[in-house]
């Protein structure tokens, strides 16, 4: 699963990266947690829009905006066909910008937090789906995460990583009228190559801690 990320690209980078325009309000953020706004790239009328919404997927059938708060990631195996995203899917694809992310390794003494990176410098697109709730008055927007199998190289870490779309692969992504055969294409996991990673602090536990010391080298 993908539990918390980060986001430090300032707002030029994220533009030229996913070809917008503008990108406002962006600020570095260490450990983006679910429940929190978080940004998104989508597909609008006038063209390709970053916004943010809030992380955690409301279905628009859902009487209750909580059960957002156990739809953070959605398995891409199933994700087509679940209940609770097939609608998203097919219709309401975005990507996540992210420089990097956190996973726990399960150890005998409790569990470690690692930083997982782009061995690549600068941000990269995570798959996601958003969603639109509305209930009298009240409209909220959210996403979920798509995850797959870990490659080798992560496995070690944990069995499940987001899924990545490459840059070549926006377009397909965000392309509402794709075909289901093109998309399944591009979930799966991220070449071993793509990541680099190190033990941080249990500082990164807590959402509340939200600072550069999130992702400094921590012993093993």
């Amino acid at each position: 699963m993908c539990g918390r990320f980060m986001l430090n690209s300032d707002a030029a980078a994220i533009a030229t990266e996913f070809e917008i325009e503008t990108v406002r309000g962006v600020e570095p953020r260490y450990n983006i947690a679910p429940s929190q706004p978080v940004l998104i790239i989508r597909n609008e009328d006038h063209g390709r829009t970053a916004v943010e919404v809030r992380w955690g997927l409301i279905p628009s059938w859902s009487r209750d905006p909580k059960i957002g708060n156990r739809l953070i990631n959605a398995r891409s195996e199933t994700v087509a066909k679940k209940p609770a995203f097939r609608a998203a899917f097919r219709r309401r694809r975005c990507l996540v910008p992210a420089s990097g992310y956190y996973e726990w390794q399960a150890r005998p003494g409790g569990k470690k937090p690692f930083f997982i990176y782009a061995a690549a410098a600068g941000c990269f697109a995570i798959a996601g789906l958003w969603e639109r709730w509305q209930r009298d008055d009240q409209v909220i927007e959210s996403c979920t995460l798509l995850t797959c199998d870990a490659n080798r190289r992560l496995s070690e870490i944990h069995n499940r990583m987001p899924v990545v779309i490459r840059r070549d692969a926006y377009n397909l992504w965000l392309n509402a009228a794709a075909e289901l055969s093109a998309l399944t294409a591009v979930l799966k996991p991220a070449p071993d190559s793509s990541f680099d990673m190190h033990p941080v602090s249990k500082r990164v536990n807590s959402p509340r801690n939200d600072s550069i010391e999130c992702i400094k080298a921590d012993g093993a």
